[in-house]
């Protein structure tokens, strides 16, 4: 089984765990070098910082939804995703930073449609697109809106938690800030 394939499987099939009866019309592989470098920067210093001994854990793979204009300048520019931003749609429950949702059903409900047209079998269908990143959670404590940033850890005297969620024991939501994200994928579905 080819590398491509591998990949292509693992996003279908995390898609599909929330939206199973979603249909998937295209995923396109992102190769942004300027955030991926950054991402990287940013996570081994994290992980340095707390002698992390299981760094896997740490980073997970999470959707985030939002406008065309919004997903194009994600995927293209070297700043990503821009924490300033957020809530300026729709709130900041858990906190000022960037969301990012472990189902793609939550994340789904934020995507908007696309302006281009496309025709399946001679019929229009409308498309919603997504982004799947790579982000680093690291340690994370409960979120409110009240919250620019994450707080400091206890027993640390610098050392911020990495995110903010809406369940500790069970997020479902993340909310990051500076370079704590790699966007891979643009996830486009029918509706």
């Amino acid at each position: 089984m080819s590398d491509c394939f591998k990949r292509y499987q693992e996003v279908v099939n995390l898609f599909s765990k929330t939206l199973p009866f979603q249909a998937i019309h295209k995923i396109e592989r992102i190769q942004n070098q300027v955030q991926h470098e950054a991402f990287n920067l940013f996570r081994n210093a994290a992980l340095n910082e707390t002698n992390c001994k299981f760094p896997d854990n740490h980073t997970q793979r999470l959707f985030h939804g939002t406008s065309e204009e919004a997903v194009d300048a994600i995927v293209h520019g070297s700043e990503g995703f821009l924490p300033m931003l957020s809530g300026s749609t729709n709130g900041h429950k858990y906190g000022t930073g960037t969301y990012f949702a472990r189902d793609a059903s939550y994340a789904h409900r934020y995507a908007k449609h696309v302006s281009t047209t496309f025709y399946d079998d001679s019929d229009y269908i409308q498309v919603k697109q997504m982004i799947l990143s790579d982000v680093f959670t690291g340690f994370r404590v409960q979120g409110n809106e009240r919250m620019h940033c994450p707080p400091i850890r206890p027993g640390e005297r610098w050392h911020r938690f990495n995110s903010m969620v809406d369940n500790v024991y069970n997020p479902a939501i993340y909310v990051v800030r500076d370079k704590s994200y790699w966007s891979n994928y643009v996830v486009l579905t029918h509706t």
